[in-house]
């Protein structure tokens, strides 16, 4: 059985596009998408080598972090609009080359060269995500497809993240850049590997509930964007947020160890749930689940409570992403604003930290509880908005 077709019995909404591709093209296809996204997860440690090496101010090194997102992020988005998925193949293979180039173009630039630099990566990293997020539209079962790529890509991160100070990224800056160039060089191998074209996604028939972009569609994207916001951001300052309960820098480590752990377990747990959940009820409850981790955070929480609370966190951020997806094929039936998913999740990440950023200082660290309190606050307007606008058309239509 076509393995994109296994979960037939089980699909609520049938407005997918057939797809007939083999395990092996299955594979190379998410493999290229998250080769790409491995540069997300370990920005720190390598912008963080480069502007202990005197190559980027501090602030450039922000800069150069945002840039590179969002530009990732961007093109996820256009490259629907500016290429055609009938070279696929052809555009996957130019964009991994594309890629190397820039890595190895990175090792000879500093300052602004290299914030540039590292835009132009972004574009071209954003090509693949595109390839990627393309089969999770067209699946029967995008919610678990998405769940599949976050899950794989997050242990990437780990490993990678892992792997650089162990093989000696202190005593050489660059390694972290030639460590992208091989994991470009990988995603040109998995591109050799992937199908010639995919079927083209249905035209949107018009606008209101069957256009691509009605409000149902636009909110959820905006939800998504809140989301990440609400998420990255807190995440950033989990380390001075235990700082202020008491903890030691040594349980800090095994806290963040736990959420990310945690992250890979909800992840998981969407890949085998055995029915469909309504995205808004997960919604909803992610919600008020991270409303009360809010609280405990603010509360001076102990050693244990801390714990608890960065496992649950950690554990519906990879939770609740995949669903994502799925709350916006449900509106969408042609899934061409699906394709928008990834740059509202890049751009709800780049948001989070910024805003966050604008709210502490040394000397409070509070202000991100607050602005956790703002997003989540937004979430819950948005799925009012939602529960509201699905009731009175269920009342329209009754």
């Amino acid at each position: 059985m076509n393995i994109l077709e296994n979960r037939a019995a089980n699909d609520h909404n049938p407005s997918h596009v057939d797809l007939h591709y083999s395990s092996v093209q299955v594979s190379a296809i998410m493999a290229v998408g998250v080769l790409a996204m491995v540069v997300a997860g370990i920005q720190p440690v390598v912008l963080g080598a480069l502007q202990s090496a005197g190559r980027m101010s501090l602030s450039q090194m922000g800069i150069a972090a945002t840039v590179e997102l969002l530009a990732l992020g961007l093109m996820s988005a256009l490259a629907e609009v500016i290429f055609s998925v009938r070279y696929l193949r052809i555009i996957a293979i130019g964009a991994a080359v594309a890629l190397i180039a820039l890595n190895v173009l990175s090792t000879l630039v500093s300052t602004w060269g290299l914030i540039t630099d590292r835009a132009l990566a972004g574009v071209t990293g954003g090509i693949l995500v595109w390839i990627t997020a393309g089969l999770i539209t067209r699946s029967r079962a995008p919610e678990r497809f998405s769940a599949i790529f976050l899950t794989i890509q997050t242990l990437a991160q780990l490993g990678v993240a892992t792997l650089l100070p162990l093989i000696g990224l202190d005593n050489n800056p660059d390694l972290g850049l030639w460590v992208l160039t091989v994991i470009a060089a990988l995603a040109t191998v998995f591109s050799l590997l992937i199908p010639a074209s995919y079927v083209p996604l249905p035209k949107a028939t018009g606008t209101g509930t069957t256009g691509s972009m009605n409000g149902p569609t636009f909110v959820n994207l905006l939800l998504i964007v809140a989301q990440l916001a609400f998420a990255v951001g807190l995440w950033i300052y989990m380390e001075p947020l235990a700082q202020r309960s008491g903890l030691s820098r040594h349980f800090t480590s095994i806290a963040i160890a736990v959420g990310l752990g945690a992250q890979i377990v909800g992840g998981v747990a969407v890949m085998i749930v055995p029915t469909r959940f309504n995205p808004t009820a997960v919604f909803v409850v992610a919600g008020v689940v991270n409303l009360i981790a809010l609280v405990i955070f603010s509360a001076h929480p102990n050693a244990p409570m801390f714990l608890v609370s960065v496992f649950v966190f950690g554990f519906l951020l990879l939770f609740v992403m995949p669903f994502q997806t799925l709350a916006v094929v449900r509106t969408d039936p042609s899934r061409r604003a699906a394709m928008l998913v990834p740059f509202a999740q890049l751009l709800g990440a780049s948001l989070g930290p910024l805003a966050a950023s604008m709210v502490v200082s040394e000397a409070d660290i509070n202000g991100v509880l607050v602005l956790g309190a703002g997003w989540i606050a937004l979430w819950f307007a948005g799925l009012a908005w939602l529960i509201v606008s699905q009731s009175r058309k269920r009342l329209a239509t009754a």
